[in-house]
């Protein structure tokens, strides 16, 4: 399983892209809605789309699904999802992780000129501690949002009437 992003799934219909782009407009809410009707909030282009699991508590590390429409070679459509968190999420996780680093390394480095080693031990705990903090949050989100993949993509199937289609041993 990757980290920040989950594996990407490949649906088929035989509706019109046109006719996929309207019933998603029909189900999607927008995010900032006062309204709170219906399971997903979203949006949908006339190629594109994007979606959520509406959720009553705020979860950094949920689910969002990125689809690609595009016309299919038999007159229906193909629809690439690719399911990950948010890309605002994704770079914050990933600027903390290289500061984080960056400033640990260097503290380590500086402490281990002048100071008794027990110094450079509890500057070594306080990172690793703040280290596991970090991790054990992004795990309880990502825990918390394990079953929004599933529950979107099936979501698809039922509104666009779509299969999953199954990668080809080319």
């Amino acid at each position: 399983m990757r980290l920040l992003s989950w594996e990407p799934v490949d649906l088929v219909t035989t509706l019109s892209r046109p006719e996929c782009v309207s019933r998603l407009r029909q189900t999607l809410r927008p995010r900032w809605s006062l309204s709170f009707s219906g399971p997903i909030a979203g949006w949908a282009g006339e190629r594109s789309f994007r979606m959520r699991k509406r959720i009553w508590y705020g979860n950094s590390f949920q689910a969002i699904v990125a689809g690609r429409l595009s016309d299919d070679d038999k007159g229906g459509t193909r629809i690439h999802c690719a399911i990950r968190m948010n890309l605002f999420v994704q770079g914050f996780v990933a600027i903390w992780l290289l500061v984080f680093g960056f400033i640990s390394i260097a503290v380590a480095l500086a402490s281990t000129r002048d100071k008794p080693v027990l110094d450079v031990f509890e500057q070594i705990f306080f990172a690793a501690l703040m280290l596991a903090f970090f991790l054990g949050l992004t795990g309880f989100g990502r825990w918390l949002a394990r079953d929004e993949p599933r529950f979107l993509v099936g979501y698809l199937r039922q509104t666009l009437d779509a299969r999953i289609e199954e990668p080809s041993d080319v």
